[in-house]
């Protein structure tokens, strides 16, 4: 889905499913890709962090991803669409 939206980044893995997978399955978060999708997060290119609720639950996230979700991203403002949310970056 996020290919569709045309939100830029210069990220090998714009889909966050090594962090989505840190919710349910030990040993993801020692993963180079998770680091990737960690540091991903921070990418500047950016403009927005696109969420689908109902796979990529952000509160059930560990710490250290919804600490930098908070810093570079404003999801109290997120704008909903169908199954979509859009959380501005800061």
């Amino acid at each position: 889905m996020v290919y569709q939206l045309g939100n830029p980044t210069a990220c090998r893995y714009p889909s966050p499913v090594f962090l989505q997978r840190t919710t349910y399955l030990a040993g993801v978060d020692e993963l180079v890709s998770h680091r990737e999708n960690l540091a991903c997060l921070s990418e500047e290119s950016s403009r927005h962090l696109l969420a689908q609720p109902s796979w990529f639950r952000i509160p059930a996230l560990p710490e250290q991803a919804r600490a930098i979700i908070d810093t570079h991203y404003d999801c109290d403002h997120a704008i909903a669409t169908g199954h979509v949310v859009a959380c501005p970056r800061r």
